[in-house]
């Protein structure tokens, strides 16, 4: 239902204009090491029928 993506996430903290800014380096030769999984992609009708799915179950 979900495709991710490895990547290196920093915050700016010391730019006057872009502080607090988050960064994002989804080039494959990067310098740091991937720190986290980006949500790159999303089978929006497979969602959607597996909450249909569980709500089905649910007794009013």
């Amino acid at each position: 239902l979900f495709e991710t993506q490895p990547m290196s996430m920093q915050v700016e903290l010391s730019g006057e204009l872009t502080r607090g800014s988050t960064i994002f380096d989804r080039r494959y030769l990067r310098q740091r090491q991937s720190n986290v999984d980006v949500l790159v992609a999303v089978d929006l009708q497979g969602v959607f029928d597996y909450v249909a799915q569980i709500l089905a179950l649910v007794q009013p």
